[in-house]
């Protein structure tokens, strides 16, 4: 027993041994208790970082905020900070740095990497830098005057993360007042969250990745809308330009020569009363050829089949107009144009679908047309959005007609509504049927590229994103849809004035 205990010279001196030793034993099983309690809160804190909402939530800048708090609060240090290498490795900048006293978060501070070779080569080959007296430690000295002193930054506590195989930044604990000796459970707590950074700069390159792919798919997906929108109005309007030019030509000349026309029967009549007065007699044959000829008759009917021709030909006319008015080709710059002369040639063009047929009767169209004043616009473009809307809303009806009898057709006809009304800042035009209706999920989608609800071989898909393109990025203006099932759908337009 004497080996391990000094034997005491009186029952005092004994007792006061025995009462230094519980003292000593206490004293180490607080401090162990405190250790423990620390590792604890370490576990925790890598936990709840771990299960972090900013974290699930890919924000980056969060996480990164977060990180910096707990790291701050579970090693108690006043300052922490996140770094990144510059791809070229030429500099660093600061991702974060959370200042615990002032509460506060900052970011965007650089540094040179050729300022601070040693410190700069210390986190490139070193997993941790332990700087208990950070102004004279060789890695770290090398802040001391611009840095460490001003803020009487005493210890550091440093370690790299790894991106892509090296190191790709640093996570910076700085005591502030007063010397640190860094446990060994500081070190492990350090190199957990920077690996923990590690998974989080990684997720967020992925994540800028998805999103750059995501950009350009949406950039080839409107590059496809505009070539297919541009061929289709390419071929459309040389189709219809055609059209109307071989139109005009007999349609020419049967205008130039109804009024001659007109002006030789009148004179042939007049001959042949000149004929009556001077021969009242005429002889049988004549007599006969009159009676059969009905010449009373023909007097009367002739300058009404002459009228007929004439408005045949001012409505040819007039659907050649139309025609040319749809097919127009737009400039590089905005038009003037009449937004009611685009729905009317519009609905012109379309009027054979209109038409009553053996299964339903004519589709009424109701014009509530406002007064509007000139618009600046591509008016190919637009006249290419009333069609899609107008030919939709027809394919609406037709659907919701199937299995419906003629004559509740008839009790409840097909209609399409146009409105259009001005404000102070916007020329709008609303087009409504009366036909199925679509389900908000629909509504939703119904402007996606290359989503349709129409059979294989009637849609595309490419109808209405065009449409929303020509409203939105051509024209800065709106397109939008309200719909119920079974009732029916309107389209909004906005065009800026």
């Amino acid at each position: 027993m004497s080996a391990l205990f000094p034997q005491p010279q009186s029952t005092q001196a004994y007792i006061e041994f025995l009462e230094k030793s519980i003292a000593q034993l206490q004293a180490d099983r607080q401090s162990w208790i405190a250790t423990e309690r620390s590792l604890q809160a370490q576990v925790q804190a890598l936990i709840q970082l771990s299960q972090s909402e900013a974290l699930n939530q890919r924000d980056f800048q969060g996480a990164l905020e977060e990180l910096t708090e707990v790291t701050a609060r579970v090693l108690q240090v006043e300052r922490v900070s996140v770094w990144l290498f510059d791809p070229d490795r030429t500099s660093i900048r600061c991702l974060d740095l959370f200042e615990q006293s002032h509460g506060q978060h900052v970011q965007g501070i650089e540094l040179q990497v050729t300022d601070y070779p040693n410190y700069f080569a210390a986190v490139e080959s070193e997993p941790l830098i332990v700087a208990e007296d950070a102004q004279t430690n060789p890695n770290t000295c090398e802040f001391r005057e611009g840095y460490l002193i001003p803020l009487n930054i005493q210890s550091m506590l440093d370690s790299g993360f790894q991106l892509d195989g090296q190191v790709g930044g640093v996570i910076c604990c700085e005591q502030v007042g007063t010397k640190r000796e860094w446990s060994q459970a500081d070190q492990n707590f350090i190199r957990s969250a920077a690996h923990l950074i590690s998974l989080i700069v990684e997720s967020h390159r992925r994540q800028q990745q998805t999103l750059e792919l995501q950009q350009v798919l949406e950039d080839l997906k409107q590059a496809q809308l505009q070539v297919i929108q541009s061929e289709k109005m390419s071929a459309l309007g040389n189709l219809v330009a055609g059209i109307a030019h071989e139109i005009n030509n007999p349609v020419s000349y049967l205008s130039g020569n109804i009024q001659p026309a007109v002006d030789y029967s009148q004179s042939l009549f007049q001959l042949i009363d000149l004929y009556q007065a001077t021969y009242p007699m005429p002889g049988a044959a004549i007599l006969e050829e009159i009676d059969a000829i009905d010449l009373e008759f023909l007097r009367e009917d002739f300058p009404k089949v002459m009228r007929s021709m004439r408005e045949g030909v001012n409505r040819i006319q007039a659907i050649s107009r139309s025609l040319r008015l749809f097919s127009r080709a737009d400039q590089d710059q905005k038009q003037a144009f009449n937004v009611h002369d685009g729905l009317e040639s519009t609905l012109l063009i379309l009027e054979h679908r209109l038409k009553a047929t053996e299964s339903r009767p004519a589709i009424m169209v109701i014009k509530q047309y406002g007064n509007l004043p000139l618009v600046q616009c591509f008016p190919g473009q637009l006249n290419q959005v009333f069609m899609n809307l107008l030919a939709n809303a027809i394919d609406a009806l037709e659907e919701s007609n199937q299995g419906k009898a003629l004559s509740d057709l008839r009790a409840c006809p097909n209609q399409i509504t146009l409105q259009t009304w001005a404000s102070d800042e916007y020329v709008s035009i609303q087009i409504s049927d009366n036909g199925t209706g679509m389900s908000e999920a629909v509504q939703k989608r119904i402007f996606e590229h290359l989503f349709t609800t129409k059979a294989v071989g009637k849609g595309t898909g490419f109808g209405l994103a065009i449409a929303q393109q020509i409203m939105v990025e051509q024209h800065q203006g709106c397109i939008q849809v309200n719909s119920r099932l079974g009732e029916g759908t309107s389209f909004l337009l906005e065009l800026p004035l």
